[in-house]
């Protein structure tokens, strides 16, 4: 579930995933962008607040098993 910070919505990591990063995701006129990876939320947020509709979710290492 994602939370709110002002304009910019942040998806909270999940339970026991390791996080590669952070992308943040807008949408233009011509669809969809992603930008990044961040290495910390705090950089992701940075470059959030620039744009319009911006929202920032976790990258996730590769794994094969959760638990």
């Amino acid at each position: 579930m994602a939370t709110s910070t002002s304009s910019i919505k942040v998806t909270p990591p999940l339970s026991g995933m390791g996080v590669a990063g952070y992308i943040t995701l807008t949408t233009t006129d011509e669809g969809l962008v992603p930008y990044g990876t961040f290495p910390s939320l705090d950089e992701a947020m940075a470059w959030a607040v620039q744009l319009t509709n911006a929202e920032i979710v976790p990258v996730y290492h590769p794994a094969y098993n959760r638990g």
